[in-house]
């Protein structure tokens, strides 16, 4: 039902957008919901440098009570989203459909179907004319967008993928606890096993992926045998492993927080537990683990 003209508005919107970008900034989702929440509070008035109080925002300049776009389309539970820099969202959902939506619009650019429920999409961090989707099919596919086309797809059975390594790499997460390596054509490099050695979790699966925001080198790698492991996705080494309470069936999504504040600190996040690192510690690759 998309058809044709969905192809040719995203086609063109995808032009514009990447134009019209890049003369006010690249501005995340986040920064939208921002501006517009602290336009209607108290102003200083003036120019000059902006200012950075602590305290100086309250919970309700942060979020506001309404949404500011609903976008209706999938016909199931919404499991996973993923943002570009130029403001596309992908949406998919159990209805086995990846949408594409973009803040100027209200309708859906285009539908991208599988055979099966999709629990990982991510656009490519240098070109959103492209997206990686992971289907339970079985099958790891790279998106052209204004095609509507498959460029390359590979056989594996995926639970989450990124890219890494200034976007030279792609990497992907399966049920069995593997972590694979391909180049961005899709092209099989290697895999690692990131199964625990004791063993006690029988059926490990990986549950989540992240790039470090400041080196796109390090991938922290979350699996459901309750371990965190911080890869190098050069030599595909492990840095570090951060242990929890066994948790053999949750699905856990660690994540990466930079406290900008002194002292600054590197944290990790998830539900098993939190972990300061100091930031000069990481760069050198000696982590240092303080539990809450």
């Amino acid at each position: 039902q998309d058809g044709g003209s969905s192809r040719s508005s995203s086609t063109g919107l995808l032009e514009t957008a990447s134009i019209s970008t890049h003369s006010r900034g690249e501005a995340s989702p986040s920064d939208l919901l921002l501006v517009n929440s602290a336009s209607g509070g108290s102003g200083g008035g003036g120019g000059g440098e902006p200012r950075h109080r602590r305290g100086a925002i309250s919970g309700s300049a942060l979020y506001h009570p309404q949404p500011l776009l609903v976008y209706r389309g999938h016909e199931g539970v919404i499991t996973e989203l993923a943002w570009s820099k130029n403001l596309f969202l992908l949406s998919t959902g159990m209805d086995r459909q990846v949408r594409l939506w973009h803040v100027s619009r209200r309708e859906c650019l285009c539908a991208f179907s599988h055979n099966d429920t999709v629990p990982a999409i991510v656009f490519h961090p240098k070109d959103d004319r492209y997206f990686l989707s992971g289907s339970l099919d079985g099958k790891l596919r790279l998106w052209n967008i204004p095609d509507k086309k498959v460029r390359f797809w590979v056989d594996t059975i995926i639970t989450c993928a990124t890219f890494a390594c200034d976007s030279t790499k792609v990497v992907v997460g399966s049920y069995d606890g593997r972590v694979m390596f391909f180049t961005t054509e899709l092209t099989y490099i290697t895999f690692i096993t990131v199964k625990s050695v004791s063993g006690r979790c029988q059926q490990c699966r990986v549950t989540a992926i992240e790039i470090d925001p400041t080196d796109s080198n390090k991938i922290l790698v979350t699996s459901n045998d309750s371990r965190v492991r911080l890869i190098d996705a050069r030599d595909y080494h492990t840095l570090c492993k951060y242990r929890g309470f066994l948790n053999e069936t949750s699905q856990i999504r660690a994540s990466f927080r930079y406290c900008l504040f002194p002292p600054i600190f590197l944290e990790i996040f998830c539900k098993i537990r939190l972990h300061f690192c100091d930031v000069k510690e990481f760069i050198n690759e000696n982590i240092i683990q303080c539990t809450l």
